[in-house]
């Protein structure tokens, strides 16, 4: 399998080549891959988006010293 990489803009659904290429690959059968080349970063995906909403303090198991008494 042969391959070149080519930049190039698409007009009217056409795919342009230069024509040094042409000769070697007309009339065969193609494959393309079409990528955007694209200058931003992909946007971060936070791994935890609740880091940093939940703060601790002391333990959270242990039992409070202030009384308390349940509604009836």
């Amino acid at each position: 399998m042969q391959a070149i990489e080519l930049k190039t803009i698409l007009h009217n659904s056409i795919i342009s080549m230069r024509s040094q290429y042409s000769p070697q690959w007309e009339g065969k059968t193609i494959r393309v891959i079409v990528l955007e080349e694209s200058e931003s970063t992909p946007p971060s995906v936070e791994v935890n988006p609740l880091k940093g909403s939940i703060m601790f303090e002391n333990d959270l198991i242990s039992p409070i010293d202030e009384p308390w008494e349940a509604a009836p």
